[in-house]
């Protein structure tokens, strides 16, 4: 049977074992013991410098030291199968490890690998100290293989948060894309380069004397060490050339150039010197990653294969055993590169018909991973084809999606007409990769070849994958279509499936702003998903089920929804991120602000670890109001302008819209009169315009931050005009939060317009349906206006008497509204609190223009001077303030009543 995509190579794990032939190297070893005090060792040098071997000579000197090695390869780009080896690395050390299965790390969303290694870590941790271990060393073999930028943040996150014990020792051709200027400062690293490796000319005697070249006179050797510049290949090479050769002084006239070409020419000459049947076992075998005789008589074919592998190790030919038994080996990488050109070059069909003959052998042996390769090499795509349809989905889940793009894109556009199935995987691949555009031209094809199949349930996964990037491109109505077709094509025995359509049915009627619809689409998907063990399709079931709940005003029930939803898979970070930006939300609107802090601080701190959350513009957009109630403006607009560029390149069009509302919410309670008329003027250039028709629920938002400031500029009929219109659809649609929040800001607008009889009416209702949710934030964000009303209502609405007492003597963060009885600072008494010098009256009368909205120019031509005295007085303003920018001024000058 044929097993997962990609099974661990234990030959990956295996140190390489010592030669018999070894020029000890004292000098360099003492070098990695110094390096063993530091975090990282770092050997760096070109290929063919010994970096391998003398990791061999040193493991040598300390054989009961814990090393888990690990030899990288291109394969191990994809994040999710690095982290399996270096999970299986370590376990080779610590046999009670016992990491997070790898399937739990990864969901089919742009990775957070840093999650899995926080995991990781922690296990690492547990691991030493169960076996009372005082170090641990982890080698990561030819790291210069590895361009992931994931894996290359993974790095450096293990580096700053492994465990004391722990030494990292990394070999490479380049320098790795690490934190090495920081780690260098820190005196944590230290680093072997291409001139510590160089061998020197006693060097260089000993090697030419271990490998048969004593005759060598020391002029010899000192030319050899000069023309190769201890380049430890080039020296194998030149002995194996000097082999019986008598012309000594015609080869070092001939052996000149860079390292470079001097490996194309002494290549040549070995290949030239060898045996045919020798020569031509180097050749075919070159294809290979890692082998053994087994394979190589299957594929090439030939005969006592054994007896021809420890033949070429005994002849240095380039070859490693990667095991203790000899079983499995390699060739050196830049020997093996020349070998399968040169196979290339004479013979390009004997070159195809091998790696074909190599995914058969390895399609038998049920290792998928190695069979594609070898399949897409020999261009046997079709057989290639056949084998990812089989792996493509448990890839998807395992989160492999590196892998599997690089396999995809190499099949030609017949396969995936051809392949119906491919096509579906390869659309899935573009929308958990938010790579949008392409998708309906795979996705159409495999709807034509299944329509003539008559495959309906081919046809509905078609149709809710759809709806899945209509969602995601806020294309809510056409979503709503597509999941609805496919519920019309699925057979009602299809569980999974129909789990999977209601999902997304869910979330596109949510998005849509139907609230009842969304719920009942959640319910049944989550039962759906239950039964057929989905347990990814009921947890997003869970979570969209209680936003439907919340969106209904009912809070209460949505909690153990969303809870619930952590518990089904609760390693799965992105999931979990957003699941806690809405549990952190519910317990900011009931003004729970100290539990609301520890969601915050959970997203804060993978926000400082480098934590990819790009697919949640809604979690920075939570950081941005909690730092707003803390009073941290700056921070506030500095998450805020992340979130927005989060949802604009990922085209997230309705949080952008969420989060331009809450931007001009910002301006309008800092009282940034500039600000507020830009983002007037930005959004809604045309006032008159909008009462012609009723907003979407997209655009409501916005809307009501409209409304709002419409209000504090004393358009007040107009305000009201917007927002009945903004009233009527909420109320058609359900949504009650939403209904809320629109029903608060009218009623303080009625009792700006001076009726008060209908604002208390308005309150009514929207006292009526908070307190049994215990709303509380729903009326402290509407600030002072809200209080006034409140207190009037204490006495005008009784039955409401206990729980307009408990809003009013809440705890309101001194930055957005001052406690009832706390006293406002007076000029006097803030200008006593000021850092450093006072302001000057000039400087006051600055501030007061900046706060009523005047550019530097307006500011210069009212005070009668030129626009840079008006910019010396603002850095002036600015140092005594100690801030930074307008804003954080007129912020620090309310506070300290300054204006």
């Amino acid at each position: 049977m044929l097993r997962e995509a990609s099974p661990i190579l234990c030959t990956k794990l295996y140190f390489p074992q010592v030669r018999s032939q070894l020029v000890l190297r004292p000098r360099l070893v003492a070098q990695l013991e110094q390096g063993l005090t530091r975090r990282l060792t770092l050997i760096s040098a070109s290929a063919g410098y010994g970096k391998t071997t003398l990791l061999s000579e040193w493991r040598m000197s300390r054989p009961d030291e814990p090393v888990a090695w690990l030899s990288l390869d291109s394969g191990d780009n994809d994040p999710a199968r690095f982290l399996a080896y270096v999970t299986a690395a370590l376990k080779t050390v610590l046999p009670d490890f016992t990491p997070v299965n790898q399937e739990d790390f990864f969901s089919p969303q742009p990775q957070d690998i840093k999650l899995a290694l926080t995991n990781l870590i922690n296990s690492i941790t547990t691991g030493l100290a169960r076996q009372q271990l005082r170090s641990l060393i982890l080698v990561l073999e030819d790291y210069h293989v590895i361009e992931s930028e994931s894996v290359h943040t993974a790095v450096s996150f293990l580096l700053n948060h492994m465990p004391p014990e722990m030494h990292l020792i990394i070999t490479t051709r380049i320098d790795p894309a690490l934190p090495m200027h920081r780690l260098l400062a820190q005196d944590q690293v230290i680093k072997l380069g291409t001139s510590d490796l160089r061998f020197n000319q006693p060097e260089v005697a000993s090697f030419m004397a271990l490998v048969g070249g004593s005759e060598l006179k020391t002029e010899d050797l000192s030319q050899l060490a000069e023309r190769t510049e201890g380049w430890a290949v080039g020296l194998q090479l030149a002995a194996l050339s000097l082999k019986d050769r008598r012309d000594i002084k015609g080869f070092f006239k001939a052996f000149s150039g860079n390292n470079r070409f001097v490996l194309g020419y002494l290549a040549e000459e070995v290949l030239s010197l060898l045996p045919d049947n020798t020569r031509s076992f180097l050749l075919e075998t070159s294809i290979f990653e890692r082998f053994n005789a087994r394979l190589v008589e299957a594929v090439c074919p030939v005969r006592n294969a054994s007896q021809m592998l420890v033949y070429l190790q005994e002849a240095n030919l380039f070859l490693f055993a990667l095991d203790e038994t000899g079983e499995w080996y390699r060739y050196h990488r830049l020997f093996a590169e020349f070998l399968n050109h040169r196979l290339n070059q004479e013979q390009p069909d004997r070159l195809l018909e091998l790696h074909r003959r190599a995914g058969e052998w390895f399609e038998q042996e049920g290792l998928a991973a190695e069979s594609i390769g070898h399949y897409l090499a020999a261009r046997a795509y079709e057989s290639a084809a056949h084998l990812i349809e089989k792996v493509a989905w448990s890839m998807i889940m395992r989160g492999e999606l590196t892998t599997l793009d690089g396999w995809l894109k190499q099949l030609p556009p017949a396969i995936f007409r051809a392949s119906p199935s491919l096509c579906l995987y390869y659309a899935w691949k573009l929308y958990l990769r938010r790579h949008f555009g392409h998708h309906e031209e795979y996705l159409q094809i495999a709807e034509d070849a299944w329509r003539l199949q008559n495959n309906l349930v081919g046809l509905g996964e078609v149709f809710y994958l759809r709806s899945y990037f209509a969602h995601t491109q806020g294309n809510y109505r056409a979503a709503i279509d597509y999941a609805e077709q496919a519920l019309a094509l699925l057979p009602e025995s299809d569980l999974a499936n129909r789990g999977n359509a209601n999902n997304a049915l869910g979330w596109a009627c949510l998005m849509n702003g139907e609230a009842a619809r969304s719920q009942k689409a959640f319910s049944e998907g989550r039962a759906q998903c239950h039964r057929s063990g989905n347990l990814l399709g009921e947890q997003s079931c869970s979570y969209g089920l209680g936003d439907a709940l919340e969106m209904q005003g009912r809070f209460r029930e949505a909690k153990p929804l969303y809870e619930e939803a952590l518990a089904l898979l609760p390693d799965k970070p992105e999931f979990l991120a957003m699941i806690e930006i809405r549990l952190g939300q519910l317990y900011m609107e009931w003004n729970q602000l100290e539990k609301s802090s520890r969601y915050l601080a959970h997203l804060e701190s993978l926000d400082e670890q480098g934590v990819d959350l790009t697919s949640l513009p809604g979690g920075y957009m939570f950081m941005a109001e909690m730092w707003w109630l803390r009073g941290d403006y700056s921070r506030a607009f500095e998450k805020l302008k992340k979130a927005q560029e989060l949802a604009r390149r990922a085209n997230f069009s309705f949080q952008v819209d969420q989060i331009a509302a809450y931007e001009g919410w910002l301006w309008l309670n800092l009282g940034d009169t500039l600000q507020m008329n830009q983002w007037r003027e930005e959004y809604f250039p045309n006032l008159e315009a909008l009462v012609q028709k009723p907003p979407t629920y997209q655009e409501e938002a916005k809307y009501l931050t409209l409304c709002a400031i419409l209000l504090i500029q004393k358009q007040v009929d107009k305000a009201l005009q917007l927002l009945h219109l903004l009233e009527e659809v909420a109320t058609r649609q359900g949504r009650t939060i939403n209904l809320l929040q629109i029903l608060t800001l009218t009623a303080i607008t009625q009792q700006a317009a001076g009726n008060t009889v209908k604002a208390l009416a308005t309150l009514d209702k929207v006292l009526a349906a908070s307190e049994p949710e215990g709303y509380r934030r729903l009326f402290l964000n509407r600030g002072a206006p809200m209080r006034e009303l409140l207190q009037i209502a204490l006495t005008r609405l009784p039955r409401y008497s206990t729980y307009i007492r408990s809003l009013l003597n809440d705890v309101y963060p001194d930055q957005i509204l001052q406690k009832e009885k706390e006293v406002v600072p007076t000029s006097t008494a803030a200008l006593q609190e000021l850092p450093g010098e006072l302001l000057t009256e000039r400087e006051l009368e600055v501030l007061r223009l900046l706060n009523s909205g005047a550019s530097n120019q307006k500011i210069a031509e009212t005070l009668v001077v030129a626009v840079s005295t008006v910019k010396k007085h603002l850095t002036r303003i600015f140092d005594k303030l100690e801030v930074t920018s307008r804003t954080e001024a007129l912020a620090r000058a309310r506070k300290l009543g300054l204006l």
